[in-house]
This record gives structure tokens, sequence and C-alpha cells, in this order.
């Protein structure tokens, strides 16, 4: 089951995201809720990707046991902190930047790209640091 995922994680989080968004258009008044709910699926589905890597390389004899379960607790903590910073992030971009580009569409799409393009920022960031933290926790 975890391979199902780990091999259509990308599809499963675009399919989830369109559904979100039709689910917010028809039912805005459900916004937090559905956002909450999608919010902690993709952790779910993020966190299943993340243990099924560290079963792989501890079944190929490259992690402990004890590294296995540090590098998944930490490779979930990192994501954690991850979605939480990008969002923090997009949702000051948004706010920011919504009165100065005006209304409409285009807006919209603007403001899009930029929030994606510092959340892509924040996750290079996050897998930097994360590949810093992890060569230090081996010495």
């Amino acid at each position: 089951m975890i391979t199902f995922f780990k091999d259509r994680a990308t599809i499963i989080f675009v399919i989830l995201l369109l559904s979100m968004l039709i689910l917010t258009w028809l039912f805005p008044s459900s916004r937090f809720m559905i956002e909450a709910i999608f919010i902690l699926v993709s952790l779910a589905l993020a966190s299943l990707v993340v243990v099924a890597k560290n079963r792989d390389s501890y079944q190929q004899g490259k992690l402990t046991q004890r590294a296995f379960v540090r590098h998944t607790i930490f490779d979930i903590l990192s994501l954690l902190l991850s979605m939480t910073l990008a969002g923090l992030l997009a949702h000051s971009i948004a706010q920011n930047m919504m009165p100065s580009v005006g209304s409409g569409l285009a807006s919209i799409g603007v403001v899009i790209i930029l929030c994606m393009l510092a959340g892509v920022s924040v996750g290079m960031l996050m897998k930097r640091i994360r590949r810093y933290a992890v060569a230090n926790m081996a010495k």
C-alpha cells in the first residue's frame, strides 16, 4: 500500500488539491474544515512516503533501527515545519499582493504563481537544512 502512494504521490496530491478547490468553491461556509482536512491528508501521505523511503534504506542495511526511527521522526517534523513555513509565507504574500495587483483572474494567477514559488523555495531551503542536519547527526 505504501508503494502505491510512493509511486503516485504527485498525482494524488494534484487530485486532492483540485478536489479541495472545487469543494471550497461549492461550499464556501465549510472552507476552514475542508482546508484542514486537506492539510492533514497531505501530511499523512507525505509521512507515508517518508516512512517507505526510510524503510527501504533500513531493509538494505544502510540504516540501523535507531537511525531509521531518528531519520523518520526528523523527516516528518521537517515536513511539518516546511508546510507551516510555506503556508505562512504564501499567506503573507497573498495578503500583501492582492491589493496592489488588483482584482480579477489575472491577479489570482499572479498570486498563485508567487505563492508556489515561495513554497518551492521553502522546500529547497528545508532540503538543504535537512541534508546538513543529517550529515551532522551521523558524526
